[in-house]
């Protein structure tokens, strides 16, 4: 991604790359990143979310766009690769789901403590605009918990269906680590529920122009 990529860091003093669960720092072909975008793209246009573990094989792109930022430079290796696949699939997805990705992003470390959740909402709404320049298109988690994640350990993402959807049932996405989910940042609500262990994930939200 260009410099203005934002990363914002609320994980207290936990370096970034004791963050990453081993098998992160391994990922998807970039055939397999294009496959994933348009099963994203097939998701989105039938309005629901995409989910799948895309970072637990294969090799991760070492192709270091992201390093030309400063504000990147002083991250670690392990989490460099994961903002040039991030980056990789912004191209994929741009192509796929037909929309003029900018190749500017926010991109942000989120720590949830034993007890914390995240109320319904949407991730772009009327009037959210980034400087009136911009707005959230698509939406993306990849979960960085410990690999022995359980489901009594909770800290679910509550996709919540939007109206008009095929099947209104909500669908739970349970945070196993290098999980990828995708989904429209303006058409689909969601929720955390509380997790009862630490819970960290990179979230993103890629943008497109509003003019």
């Amino acid at each position: 991604m260009a410099s203005r990529t934002i990363i914002s860091d609320g994980t207290a003093n936990t370096p970034l790359a004791a963050m990453l669960p081993p098998n992160l720092e391994h990922g998807i072909s970039h055939d397999d990143m294009t496959c994933t975008a348009q099963r994203c793209a097939r998701a989105i246009a039938a309005g629901t979310a995409h989910v799948e573990p895309a970072f637990l094989d294969g090799a991760l792109l070492e192709e270091a766009r992201a390093a030309c930022s400063s504000s990147l430079q002083a991250l670690a290796p392990p989490m460099l690769r994961v903002v040039a696949a991030i980056e990789s699939l912004r191209v994929a997805l741009s192509a796929a789901c037909s929309r003029s990705l900018l190749s500017t992003a926010e991109l942000t470390l989120l720590r949830y403590r034993p007890g914390g959740s995240y109320r319904r909402h949407l991730d772009d709404k009327p009037g959210l605009a980034l400087g009136g320049a911009s707005r959230r298109s698509l939406s993306l988690l990849i979960y960085l918990t410990p690999t022995d994640w359980a489901a009594t350990d909770g800290g679910e993402l509550r996709v919540f269906p939007h109206p008009g959807q095929a099947k209104p049932i909500n669908f739970d996405v349970l945070p196993r680590a290098g999980t990828l989910v995708v989904f429209d940042s303006a058409t689909v609500p969601h929720e955390v529920l509380m997790t009862h262990r630490e819970r960290v994930v990179l979230t993103g939200w890629l943008q497109e122009a509003t003019f």
